[in-house]
Parts: C-alpha cells; sequence; structure tokens
C-alpha cells in the first residue's frame, strides 16, 4: 500500500512539477522572442522546444538521483535514459495494433476532408485547425512527459507493478484533460465520451509504450489522434473545444464511441502480447527495453556502474 501511494504522489508531483516550471520557461521564452522574431508560428515553435527541454531536464534534475543513486553523474544518467526512449530498439517496426490505429486515424481524416471537400461541410477553418502544437509539438511532449517519464517513474516508485504505472500514468493523462472537456458546453453525452476516450487511449498508448520502450509509435499515434480531433472540430466549424453543431453531434459520438472501442481493443491485443512476452523469458526484454527503471547504464561515463545486486 506504500508504494502504492507513494507512487501516485510522485507521479502527480513530478507532473506539476514538469508542467508549472518548464512552462514557466517557454513561456518567459516566448515573451522575449515575440520581440526579436516577427513571424508567430516560429516563435511558437522555438517555444515549444523549449518546453520540451526544460521538461526533460527538470525531470532529470528531481529525479535523476531517485533512478541513479548511486551514480556520480545520476542527472546525465537520467536524461541519456530519457532520450534513447525516443530512438531506436530492438523492434524497428510498428506493432500491428499501432498499425491499426494509425490507419484507423488517417481514414477519419480524409473521410472528413473529402466531406468538407464536398461541401458537405465548411472547409474554411479546416488548415486553420491543423496548427504545429496540437499535431506535432503537444504529441512529442505529453508522449515524453506521461509515457518516458511518469510511467517510469510510477513502475520505478511501484517496484516494478506494471499495471499500477499504467493505470497512474494514463489517469493523470485523462484528468489532464478534465479542463478541456469540461468547457466543451452542456452535451454531457459528448463530454463523457471525451473524458472515457481519452483514459482508454492513455492506457493503450502506455501499453505500447511498455511493449515497445519507444515513443516513436505512441507519438505518431496521438499526433494522428489530434489530426482526426481537428478534423472533427473543424466540421463543427470552429477550433474550440465546443462539441459539434447538432446536425453534426451524433455521427461525432459514433466515430468517438467507435475509436474508443477499437483503442480498447487494440490495448487488450497490445496487452496480451506483452504478457506472453513476459512468461516466456522472465521479463528480460521488458527490463531491457526500459533502461530508465531497470537500468544498464550508459559507456563512457565515469562512476556511473550500478552496483550489482
Amino acid at each position: 500500500m506504500e508504494k502504492s501511494i507513494g507512487s501516485a504522489v510522485e507521479t502527480v508531483v513530478a507532473m506539476l512539477i514538469c508542467l508549472i516550471g518548464s512552462g514557466m520557461f517557454k513561456n518567459l521564452a516566448v515573451l522575449s522572442l515575440r520581440n526579436v522574431v516577427a513571424h508567430a508560428d516560429l516563435v511558437g515553435s522555438i517555444g515549444e522546444c523549449i518546453h520540451l527541454c526544460c521538461c526533460a531536464v527538470l525531470f532529470s534534475l528531481i529525479y535523476g538521483p531517485r533512478f541513479f543513486p548511486k551514480s556520480s553523474s545520476p542527472f546525465l544518467c537520467t536524461l541519456l535514459a530519457l532520450l534513447k526512449s525516443t530512438g531506436g530498439s530492438q523492434e524497428a517496426t510498428l506493432s500491428l495494433p499501432g498499425i491499426i490505429l494509425l490507419a484507423y486515424h488517417a481514414v477519419s481524416v480524409l473521410a472528413l476532408s473529402w466531406w468538407m471537400g464536398a461541401g458537405l461541410l465548411d472547409t474554411s477553418t479546416l488548415w486553420t485547425c491543423a496548427s504545429p502544437s496540437a499535431i506535432l509539438w503537444a504529441p512529442i511532449f505529453e508522449e515524453l512527459l506521461f509515457r518516458a517519464a511518469l510511467f517510469s517513474l510510477a513502475l520505478h516508485r511501484s517496484g516494478g507493478n506494471l499495471p499500477l504505472a499504467l493505470a497512474l500514468s494514463s489517469g493523470v493523462f485523462a484528468a489532464l484533460h478534465l479542463p478541456n472537456v469540461l468547457g466543451a458546453g452542456a452535451n454531457w453525452a459528448y463530454v463523457g465520451m471525451q473524458v472515457l476516450g481519452a483514459a482508454v487511449c492513455g492506457v493503450t498508448w502506455g501499453v505500447l509504450y511498455a511493449r515497445s520502450g519507444r515513443l516513436l509509435e505512441v507519438a505518431a499515434l496521438h499526433a494522428s489522434n489530434n489530426a482526426a480531433a481537428l478534423a472533427w472540430l473543424a466540421a463543427g466549424g470552429s477550433c474550440s473545444l465546443a462539441p459539434p453543431p447538432p446536425s453534426h453531434i451524433f455521427p461525432a459520438l459514433i466515430s468517438l464511441g467507435f475509436q474508443t472501442a477499437l483503442y480498447a481493443a487494440c490495448g487488450v491485443v497490445a496487452w496480451r502480447s506483452l504478457q506472453r512476452e513476459m512468461e516466456q523469458d522472465g521479463g528480460v526484454t521488458f527490463k531491457a527495453r526500459h533502461t530508465l527503471v531497470y537500468g544498464e547504464i550508459f559507456e563512457g561515463i565515469e562512476g556511473t556502474e550500478r552496483k550489482k545486486d
């Protein structure tokens, strides 16, 4: 029980510190750059890069000693482990659940684009909604925070309790979306489906990350999911988080419901695959993928070899 409570509290604390701290650096940088750089989109992209880097650095500075207490460079080891999770691993290809979900999002965006292009919906807001922040920077930032950092922290703090780590990182991810959906008008069916969809997406992305140890697949899924969501918002005539107009609410609910069911099914498939792998090799491959938690220390860093039990 102590590990469960400690893992939950520490995961939330890590999220708040990383979000608030990196957000302050980002806002200061954007305010300074606005006086120098005229292009608003460029300023926004630079700000998002700073947000991403500051989040990783803050997490590494604060939680490095917990992950690598015997190391002379815990900060550097933690930062390198986070960066390693964004690169390659033993599996260079996408998983079958990942391919299915990417294909679904692609079909959704193409279908909505055709629907609007055929004159059935207004196309004026389609490209306005497709912001780099929502489609590029938000998926990268949130996957680094919730999967690479907070999932690893919860897994480490809970003594390797994988279901708990998935539940905590995904629960915090879903909770972070509550302020958005609570402002989505009075259609509680749509609001409830959004919350449920965020929770299911978070769990599935967590399982896929646990299975591969890479952020590439889950970041691509997150980006494609955001693109599909923005297409639905454009179909509703605005880029706000308000629900689609009454004439479009039913197809939007059907789409959200189907997507949630598809994500749940793919998550179950990925979970069973991960369980079979762990039963076959006793979790050796899983531990090798998650360097930050189980710790192969990087060569070439003086004094960073962990003491073997």
